[in-house]
């Protein structure tokens, strides 16, 4: 184009379809390169079939056609761009990711939009003397310290200014606060891409680009090599179908349950939701990062729905699901492998923001201070790089961080603490509403049918549970039919094998529990139920600071009561409240043990002792006073409870029959009485034989 000409204004786009957008920039385009065409008549595909693309018609590349119909969608008018050269005008211009971009939209803008009888400078952030029509400046990614004093010194003047600025780039405060609101360089979108197969190809049908292309997309994540392939295809029905598969791939729908999907109102699941509400808030910009909960630790024994739960969370927040756990970690071979694996899922988390990462058998880990010696170097290792991750991660915004483990007292306190993990929230066997949510999302039954199955459900974990639905399916389709209540009944039924007398012993324990813990008012008792397995759980809720040896030995009486009740009710006690080393027996030991040497109550004295339990009791002094307390704790127990047999016996019925007690039922049955307020120590039990077995 000769420097004197004046170019054809750009034509008035507002409100115009893409096919006539194009065929207008087209026009346009024939004026601004009209000693580079060839010709004007469509384009056509040689014979040899090669395509045709725009730099043989116009001098440019399909990517610079393509950020040509950018500008012209952001102007859309010529006014627009007049607007740029009034005396003293300031405008700002963002909407690209990087610098480059940038510029590109700088140099096609200067040579094909702006017109071409102004003097335009497009240069770095640098004051010319002399004046121009239009100064172009495009800002880095980093500011340099100096780009404050040059950008007040353009402004001083009255030279039109256009400054690009990345999105990446955060201006400063005073800048920020007096320049323009930006003007966005239009994305490429569904509407430009349809424009580009027009002016690129002989004229298609548009209908049927319309159809190749999807109507929803993230047109302009697609990157400028794939958009250059697609054009190079031998029709536009071609390039459309290789932009469709350039196209970032929708985020699968969620797989599996959501928080919608389970019902309860268990502290995890109000924890979880309560999360998941608070990120929600994050992304909109309601809340700071700061003011969120950012790491969890769901802890409960195996079967409970940890996994579960978490990856509902993950479903409902509609954020990337990172699931990682120690086995995986673990699995991947030495240490060097292992610890590379553990900041991949880390990295991935972080990466891929807003996320939720999710780390099972996180008791893996250990602990540092294990008395256990093997491997220690190992270990240290893995959590010194588990606790740097986990801090790393705490930092950057949008993570969080959901762990889970059956065996909380194994992790390494440093994990444990708040700022690695903020919540510890247990993870007890599901109650009917929760397993009513489970049937909710696998069958289709009435609600009265689903509370009856639910209700025979109660001590099954919801892993159990699943297994259960699948085998009635299975089972229902072996036999070509419908799947009906009775299949589920059938499995359901089929877990329950334990003996009605082992239910009665299990109930009266637990319910000597429950008691015993209310009526030294330590707490509450949130609920009680029977596992499949025969066992039993009491939840308690404590309220009361245990501080004084008067509150440890409530403790320690709390502990032994289930021992105490089926002595008071059956005659004799079972082996049940021993065994596991989280048994009623391993508990109370414990404690009586820390009593001895490890509170400074006890036979040491001010002395602090620690050591493995086991060494400790090889002590005839300690084992004698640790064996004395306990009886004495269990003697108190069973008065405890001989004032309330009529109360144990009726609501350990209540629990055989419904294997599950909670909420204001349980809260009656429990109720503390006028006496049990009145309770008052026992004597000591009479001394026994002071030696530890063995000894």
């Amino acid at each position: 184009m000769p420097d004197d000409s004046v170019p054809t204004p750009l034509p008035d786009l507002t409100g115009l379809d893409p096919e006539d957008q194009a065929a207008l920039i087209g026009d346009h385009l024939d004026a601004l390169d009209a000693e580079q065409r060839a010709t004007s008549t469509p384009a056509t595909i040689t014979d040899e079939g090669s395509l045709w693309d725009a730099h043989k018609v116009t001098g440019l590349r399909p990517t610079e056609l393509a950020m040509i119909l950018r500008l012209a969608a952001t102007f859309e008018t010529q006014g627009h761009i007049d607007a740029l050269f009034a005396p003293g005008a300031v405008t700002l211009m963002t909407g690209a990711g990087d610098r480059s971009e940038l510029d590109d939209a700088a140099t096609i803008l200067k040579d094909h939009l702006l017109p071409a009888d102004r003097e335009i400078a497009q240069r770095p952030l640098k004051r010319l003397k002399q004046h121009k029509d239009l100064s172009i400046h495009t800002l880095g990614e980093m500011l340099r310290s100096d780009v404050m004093a040059e950008i007040e010194e353009l402004l001083a003047s009255t030279e039109p200014l256009l400054i690009l600025v990345p999105d990446t780039t955060t201006l400063p405060d005073t800048l920020a606060e007096v320049l323009p609101a930006p003007l966005m360089l239009a994305p490429l979108s569904r509407e430009i891409i349809l424009a580009l197969l027009h002016l690129t190809y002989a004229p298609p049908v548009f209908a049927r680009l319309q159809a190749l292309l999807p109507s929803k997309g993230e047109f302009d994540a697609i990157s400028a090599a794939a958009l250059s392939f697609a054009l190079r295809a031998p029709s536009a029905e071609d390039a459309a179908r290789r932009i469709t598969r350039a196209l970032p791939k929708p985020a699968p729908t969620p797989q599996g349950p959501t928080l919608n999907d389970l019902a309860g109102a268990g502290e995890a699941l109000l924890t979880v939701r309560r999360i998941v509400a608070d990120l929600a808030l994050w992304r909109s910009g309601e809340v700071d990062w700061s003011d969120l909960t950012r790491s969890l630790l769901l802890f409960g024994p195996p079967g409970t729905g940890k996994t579960y739960l978490a990856r509902a969370m993950g479903n409902s927040a509609n954020v990337s699901f990172v699931s990682a756990s120690f086995g995986e970690w673990q699995a991947e071979g030495h240490l060097g492998k292992m610890l590379a694996a553990m900041r991949a899922s880390f990295d991935e988390a972080r990466n891929t923001a807003p996320s939720i990462l999710f780390i099972d058998e996180i008791d893996a880990a250990g602990s540092r201070w294990a008395p256990d010696r093997h491997n220690r170097e190992y270990r240290r290792q893995v959590i010194n790089t588990f606790l740097a991750e986990i801090d790393a991660t705490v930092r950057a915004e949008g993570v969080i961080i959901v762990g889970a483990t059956n065996d909380r007292n194994a992790l390494d306190p440093a994990i444990l603490r708040p700022g690695r993990f903020d919540l510890h929230v247990p993870m007890p066997l599901p109650d009917a509403n929760t397993l009513i949510g489970v049937l909710q999302t696998h069958v289709d039954l009435p609600d009265d049918q689903l509370r009856s199955l639910a209700q025979a459900a109660v001590g099954m974990s919801a892993a159990d549970l699943d297994a259960a639905i699948r085998t009635a399916k299975s089972s229902a389709r072996a036999e070509r039919r419908a799947l009906e209540i009775l299949d589920l009944h059938r499995q359901i039924g089929g877990l329950q094998q334990s003996d009605p007398a082992v239910i009665w012993r299990t109930a009266i324990h637990e319910i000597g529990h429950a008691i015993a813990f209310t009526q030294l008012s330590l707490g509450s008792i949130s609920r009680v139920l029977i596992r499949r397995d025969g066992g039993g759980e009491a939840h308690p809720k404590p309220t009361r600071a245990i501080q004084t040896l008067a509150d440890i030995e409530d403790e320690l009486t709390f502990m032994l009561a289930g021992r105490a009740a089926e002595r008071l009710v059956l005659g004799e006690v079972s082996a049940g409240a021993g065994g596991s080393a989280d048994s009623d027996l391993a508990l109370a030991t414990r404690r009586a043990i820390d009593i001895e040497t490890r509170f400074g109550l006890g036979h040491h004295g001010h002395v602090w002792l620690n050591g493995i339990d086991e060494a400790i009791l090889r002590n005839p002094a300690v084992y004698a006073k640790v064996r004395k307390r306990l009886a004495t704790a269990e003697r108190r127990a069973d008065a405890l409870l001989a004032a309330h047999q009529d109360r144990l016996e009726a609501a350990a019925r209540a629990l055989c029959e419904r294997r599950e007690l909670d909420g204001q039922a349980l809260a009656d049955l429990l109720r503390p009485s006028q006496e049990g307020a009145a309770l008052t120590p026992l004597a000591p039990a009479p001394a026994e034989d002071p030696s530890p077995p063995g000894g």
